[in-house]
């Protein structure tokens, strides 16, 4: 088994040779014959990385100790459904998922593509089972196979030579390390794959503005297909990043989601690219303006997911994120630095092939807000990576430098707030056509009902101005909405309404967060706020696995009874030196979190305590997940309604 899932990567790079061999003949001699058989190539690759997958996890399900990897992530004692999350725990394994992904989109993609070019050929709407089989060739389908073929190859070599996770240890050990206790939590079994499946879904718009780059043509197609592979991959890494950050709130225990980690900015940066892509696509669709722009931000989205597998793999930066070093992440720094010399030769080739009408609008359109959004999404996403990779350069000649959160938070608050104002203008704007016909009453009552928010909240006490400013701005976003209800159940609006209540969380949250530490012994309790925090009794657990010690507190609102909450440590491996996890206890509601960690404790009983309160935070995951879902629903009803 084990040579057959070798084998298997062996198989998958020979096929993605032959492709992109294919895939030149036809380009030569205009052949649908050889283009095709590029496609099978393709697709039979994808089915060696497919049984490759499945391998591993057999290998993991079955606990092979003869495989490194299986060792290094995997012991007996091991949940089942963790085994889920060792498949992505190291750097061979998430390799090997990117590329299966990134090898199934392909398909899906190409398979979509040869459809649509029968389609376009023989001008039918749909095709007839007895022509299913009718081959077509396109020099864009053709330019799409070989720059899939070579960036699968380069993934995959990189795979089979430097993160092979079918390795054999020559004296197997009975048991393995087990999976880090830190993974061992449900955000775990989700958010990595959530990543790599927008990491894979841009790799497909990668090749869609490569392929158009070498032809120099840019169809109507070209730009719905763009687009929907954006929006689909945007979706899942925003699914991702949110879930990640959920996971960072439990298992870390210090009260905060997001810490501007060089990985987690890694994350955020093609995101934020991708969301100005999005904008400048629809200005494409419907203008006909920005096609040099978006093929640039397309192949750049990409290149900022291969640049944080770079950060996340070489050691150039420390993160709590971050994999051990491996001399895999050279390559994919080679990867970089080869498309961007491509991209730039390709660009400075057909440069005049891209040429579109002057950008010209009213100042008071939905065009100029999505320019405007376009330009701050750009200037945001450029200063989080300056952030992130200054460290990188100051090292290179000889200088420690540390960027501070407080560099971050200068630039993304008003940056934010700016957005999120665009937010709730562009709602109520329309299009350029009838950019002379602004209706000025249609801001007027989502401004005042703005106001009455931000002067009712100033009456409850609320005083710091940015908590004030979200929520107005925040408040104007719903309300320019609630104005037309049709619109509102459009899946941009729900998507542009997820944010807005994302930004408002962060902002009431983050201001009012409230932090207190405590020394107690059972039976005593500690006040702050309107919170009463009880320690009832201490609890000590010991099994195989691992050893627990936790605290049982009661929550009172005064002396109304909440909740009860077991903050816990947990203590795993060697009893001289073992690796200690935080669980948090917590107590979520609408209005706020109560949030407690068991820092220690003394050997007569007395405990130490952080407890922390966060207002509106459980309203940051419903405006992420609730928001974009609902969206991403709708948007997914209407492709199978238009397909259909």
């Amino acid at each position: 088994m084990i040579l057959l899932a070798q084998f298997s990567l062996v198989v998958a790079i020979l096929c993605a040779a032959y492709a992109a061999i294919a895939a030149i003949v036809a380009l030569r001699k205009h052949s649908a014959q050889w283009l095709a058989s590029a496609v099978h190539a393709v697709i039979a690759l994808a089915g060696s990385v497919t049984l490759a997958e499945f391998l591993l996890f057999y290998f993991l399900l079955s606990r092979d100790f003869r495989l490194a990897y299986v060792v290094r992530y995997v012991n007996l004692a091991l949940h089942p459904i963790y085994l889920i999350s060792a498949l992505w725990a190291g750097q061979e394994g998430s390799l090997l998922f990117w590329v299966w992904m990134l090898a199934i989109f392909a398909v899906v993609s190409l398979r979509n593509a040869q459809r649509n070019n029968i389609l376009h050929q023989y001008g039918l709407r749909r095709i007839p089972p007895d022509l299913r089989y009718l081959r077509s060739f396109s020099a864009e389908h053709s330019f799409s196979v070989l720059v899939c073929a070579i960036v699968l190859g380069f993934f995959l070599i990189v795979l089979a030579v430097h993160a092979n996770p079918f390795s054999v240890l020559p004296s197997p050990p009975l048991n393995g390390n087990g999976l880090n206790p830190l993974l061992q939590n449900f955000y775990m079994v989700s958010h990595p794959p959530l990543l790599f499946i927008g990491y894979a879904g841009f790799g497909v718009a990668f090749v869609l503005a490569f392929s158009a780059l070498c032809t120099g043509r840019i169809s109507k197609e070209w730009v719905t297909t763009m687009r929907r592979w954006v929006l689909f991959s945007w979706y899942f890494l925003g699914m991702g990043i949110i879930l990640g950050a959920r996971w960072a709130y439990l298992e870390l225990g210090w009260g905060g989601y997001w810490d501007w980690d060089p990985v987690e900015n890694s994350s955020l940066i093609p995101w934020l690219t991708s969301t100005a892509l999005l904008h400048a696509l629809i200005l494409q669709q419907r203008k006909g303006v920005f096609a040099r722009w978006n093929i640039f931000l397309s192949i750049i989205t990409f290149q900022l997911c291969v640049f944080g597998t770079f950060i996340t793999r070489s050691g150039v930066l420390d993160s709590v994120h971050a994999y051990a070093q491996s001399p895999s992440g050279r390559y994919f720094l080679i990867f970089l630095l080869g498309s961007m010399s491509a991209m730039v030769g390709l660009f400075l080739y057909r440069w005049r092939h891209f040429q579109h009408p002057p950008f010209q609008t009213a100042l008071l359109s939905k065009e100029n807000s999505f320019f405007l959004t376009n330009q701050l999404l750009m200037g945001l996403s450029f200063a989080v990576l300056y952030g992130t990779i200054f460290p990188i350069l100051a090292a290179l000649f000889g200088k420690n430098v540390v960027i501070e959160e407080a560099f971050f938070t200068r630039i993304s608050i008003p940056l934010g707030l700016v957005i999120l104002g665009l937010i709730g203008v562009c709602q109520g704007l329309p299009w350029k056509q009838f950019a002379g016909h602004v209706e000025y009453t249609t801001f007027l009552v989502p401004i005042v009902l703005s106001l009455l928010l931000v002067g009712g909240l100033r009456l409850t006490g609320v005083t710091d101005w940015l908590v004030l400013l979200s929520c107005g701005l925040g408040g104007m976003v719903a309300a320019t909405m609630l104005q037309n209800l049709k619109q509102f159940v459009r899946p941009f609006a729900l998507f542009h309404l997820g944010i807005a209540i994302l930004l408002v969380s962060i902002a009431v949250s983050s201001t009012y967060k409230q932090e207190q530490t405590a020394k107690l012994y059972p039976g005593e309790s500690f006040s702050f706020g309107h919170i009463r925090f009880h320690y009832l009794e201490k609890r000590i657990d010991e099994n195989a696995e691992r050893g627990l010690l936790a605290a049982v507190i009661e929550l009172y609102n005064k002396d109304r009874f909440i909740a009860t909450v077991t903050p816990e440590k947990r203590f795993y491996g060697d009893h001289d030196s073992p690796q200690t996890t935080t669980e948090v206890g917590l107590y979520s509601s609408l209005q706020e979190d109560i949030y407690v960690v068991l820092d220690g404790w003394d050997e007569d009983d007395r405990a130490y305590f952080t407890f922390i309160v966060s207002p509106l935070i459980l309203w940051l995951w419903i405006g992420g997940l609730g928001g974009f879902t609902l969206g991403m629903l709708l948007m997914v009803f209407s492709w199978a309604r238009f397909r259909l």
